[in-house]
């Protein structure tokens, strides 16, 4: 790890918002291979984090990306949680909304995949996306079978944003700690990995047209996302914004705020009552004398 880590947070600064923030900062290894070995040592460091997340059983994580198009949300994911033991790790990813899940508050369907205690969860993208997809596509609204009265105006935006700032207060409350990561990618990065993706035919499969329809409400996206920090962002959740236009980097700063945040937790294996250390130990002697 780097001597220092820097968690990239969102303070509400008068300047803090997307139009602002780096997508890009100065390397913090010698070497790409230096820092490739930094990720290696978070995998393993986080590994054992999640060992001792099950063991005490109190506690569970909850990470929460969000990131434009092609801003590394799953690369992140492969290589961040790969020494992970997949029973104590899941991944949900949210896309759009069901007619079932219409049917219910926005909330609801992420709700039921929160992490149980002792394992760490990941959304890929969460309901946060029930905020920023209407913000630049309000015609959706139309189908979303909520009363007109009740979607109108920015008080409807707001009233999303106090309800999910309530439900992470809750979830804090319950011993789930809630980790917000957004991937600052540059609109002209964007441009250079969906090139890619068209260029090398073994990545054409992660094209899709709408990409670049998306892409031509860049600014109404970075308007909408330093809208979602500056209303969200709390004590119980913050953000972090994270320059992402290197991947490898951004994938270390990522390790690197999990593991801090986790630290925070203090946890411990639990502790053996002497009662049981005394059968643990004519246990041991049972199967010491086997012939």
């Amino acid at each position: 790890m780097s001597k220092k880590v820097k968690d990239f947070r969102y303070t509400h600064a008068a300047r803090d918002t997307l139009s602002h923030a780096k997508t890009e900062i100065k390397p913090q290894y010698e070497s790409a291979e230096a820092e490739k070995l930094a990720l290696q040592k978070a995998q393993t460091e986080l590994s054992m984090m999640q060992e001792l997340l099950y063991a005490q059983n109190e506690w569970a994580v909850l990470i929460i990306l969000q990131g434009m198009d092609t801003s590394g949300k799953d690369g992140l994911i492969r290589h961040v949680m790969n020494g992970v033991n997949p029973q104590g790790c899941s991944v949900a990813s949210f896309k759009k909304p069901t007619v079932h899940e219409l049917d219910h508050d926005f909330l609801w369907r992420c709700h039921r995949e929160i992490p149980e205690r002792g394992k760490i969860g990941v959304f890929n993208r969460s309901y946060y996306e029930d905020i920023v997809v209407p913000m630049v596509h309000p015609e959706i609204l139309e189908t979303s079978q909520i009363p007109p009265s009740l979607r109108q105006g920015k008080r409807f935006y707001e009233h999303r944003c106090e309800a999910i700032v309530q439900f992470e207060k809750y979830l804090a409350r319950q011993g789930v700690l809630v980790l917000k990561i957004f991937l600052h990618i540059s609109k002209k990065e964007q441009k250079k990995r969906l090139l890619s993706r068209l260029e090398e035919p073994d990545k054409n499969w992660k094209f899709e047209e709408g990409d670049l329809i998306e892409r031509k409400h860049w600014n109404k996206y970075q308007k909408a996302y330093s809208f979602c920090f500056q209303h969200t962002s709390h004590a119980h959740g913050p953000w972090h914004i994270l320059p992402a236009d290197n991947k490898l980097q951004a994938r270390v700063l990522a390790s690197q705020i999990i593991i801090k945040a986790i630290a925070e937790l203090n946890l411990k294996f639990p502790k053996v009552e002497p009662a049981k250390k005394k059968a643990i130990a004519g246990y041991r002697q049972k199967l010491l004398n086997e012939a």
